[in-house]
């Protein structure tokens, strides 16, 4: 057990879990990925063993290659959201847990993404969104280091990190070629909280999402660029006891937003979260901070 130093950030449970159940081989479902053979994805190859049948065919939404933190494009045209669909079954959970959040998420088909921007509808990276003087990389980067050994201000220059995705020590220096080694990952992808739901936020709610705490993670950063805008259908973090504590983020953000999850994200997110039937939903204060005109959002 270990806990995360977040004022707005209450972690109440985790347990470890993997991206498919342990009677499907990772090397079948990698050689079933490669293959592109077939409609099921690894929400797909979860829900037969979860559920024990499938009741219709489930497409993968194809990860884009724009990069969380990418600018975007597009026209600016109102896109229709989809109709809900019961495709993906609920599964009996326990209050409070990430499963029983789950239950309560809508279930749609993604939009189109157009008219996503990075900066445009989520606001400059990074922005003081709290008020207390240093950009929210730098709160992170504090927040989610092992130890920092040289600061100037609220800039962290020197530090170690134990990444929660790999399980790799990274031993950082801020630097023109060297920052990029340690990303600040948003846990739902910016883009694809867009096609979930954020377009129809205010601008205000956008911006919060994206510097929200529980929805970002100091990780290593050639990981983060590998998983892009990806759900959980399609990618996970490699280290398998950090998967539950992620998809529970997941959800627990997607809920905090009023967002949705696709049919394959969510057979995904039960495949990982019936490993740990106890792990526990997460809190963020964020929403209510932005209400109450406490947020600086600009």
């Amino acid at each position: 057990m270990f806990s995360f130093r977040v004022k707005t950030f209450r972690r109440i449970g985790t347990d470890s879990a993997y991206c498919f159940p342990h009677s499907v081989s990772p090397t079948a479902y990698a050689e079933h990925v490669a293959s592109k053979k077939t409609s099921l994805g690894c929400g797909g190859i979860a829900f037969l063993v979860i559920v024990g049948a499938i009741v219709g065919p489930f497409v993968p939404d194809s990860p884009s290659t724009d990069l969380p933190s990418g600018n975007g494009g597009g026209s600016t045209t109102a896109t229709p959201t989809p109709e809900p669909t019961d495709a993906a079954p609920d599964i009996p959970a326990r209050a409070g847990s990430a499963m029983k959040a789950l239950n309560h998420l809508p279930v749609r088909s993604m939009t189109s993404g157009a008219g996503y921007d990075r900066e445009g509808k989520f606001g400059d990276a990074w922005v003081d969104v709290d008020g207390n003087g240093c950009d929210t990389r730098n709160d992170m980067l504090r927040r989610d280091f092992a130890s920092i050994t040289r600061t100037d201000g609220c800039l962290i220059y020197r530090g170690v990190i134990r990444d929660v995705y790999t399980g790799k020590r990274i031993d950082f220096t801020r630097g023109q070629t060297t920052s990029l080694a340690v990303q600040i990952d948003h846990v739902v992808a910016l883009h694809n909280a867009w096609m979930t739901g954020a377009s129809k936020l205010s601008q205000g709610m956008r911006v919060a999402l994206a510097n929200d705490p529980l929805n970002l993670q100091a990780v290593d950063g050639p990981t983060n660029l590998r998983k892009s805008d990806s759900d959980a259908s399609w990618w996970l973090p490699p280290m398998r006891n950090y998967q539950c504590t992620y998809v529970a983020r997941q959800v627990s953000v997607k809920r905090a937003y009023r967002l949705w999850v696709t049919p394959d994200e969510k057979i995904a997110m039960q495949a990982v979260l019936t490993t740990c039937p106890r792990q526990k939903a997460y809190q963020t204060d964020y929403p209510t901070l932005l209400e109450n005109g406490d947020l600086y959002v600009w």
